[in-house]
């Protein structure tokens, strides 16, 4: 059915989609999820047939065939601050945005994920993506958020010990 939020999921170990959505189901949310085909790519990661009026945004697709598809050029979607990586084509169908991370926009950045995620089941990504998500930097400059892309967000290293000593 159309309307569905999928949301901050670890997608992963599916050889055909990881997210198939069928004809005319429109107005869906695709948002902040790690979709993993595998190292040596296969598959589809976003599958959206007929499907308009989407929001694609803040994901890793990483190892497929082809990174989204659609069935026929649906300009009604919004794709945009996205992680494309190792996929063979990036877009069927559809335009990136232009604050994806892709080749096509000659910035492509390998997510580092800190463990080979088919093997560990570790998603955590490297400091390439790091702060690269939505929204980025705010109208006017004056704030920026530090959302990562991806379900799994990085955890920064304790810092170290300092201080100094009091003299009596």
């Amino acid at each position: 059915a159309g309307g569905n939020i999928i949301a901050f999921n670890i997608i992963d170990a599916c050889s055909t989609a990881g997210i198939n959505i069928g004809a005319t189901f429109d107005n869906n949310v695709i948002w902040q999820n790690t979709i993993y085909g595998a190292e040596t790519p296969a598959g589809t990661g976003i599958l959206l047939n007929d499907s308009e009026v989407n929001l694609i945004m803040g994901n890793i697709i990483y190892g497929w065939t082809t990174g989204i598809s659609f069935s026929a050029n649906a300009l009604n979607n919004i794709i945009d601050y996205n992680a494309w990586y190792n996929n063979t084509t990036n877009f069927t169908l559809a335009t990136q945005g232009s604050h994806d991370y892709c080749a096509e926009n000659s910035n492509a950045v390998n997510p580092g994920f800190t463990n080979t995620p088919a093997t560990t089941g570790d998603f955590t990504i490297g400091t390439g993506l790091k702060a690269k998500g939505f929204p980025g930097a705010f109208p006017g400059g004056l704030s920026t958020g530090y959302l990562d892309m991806g379900a799994v967000q990085r955890v920064e290293p304790a810092a170290g010990g300092g201080g100094g000593a009091w003299g009596f």
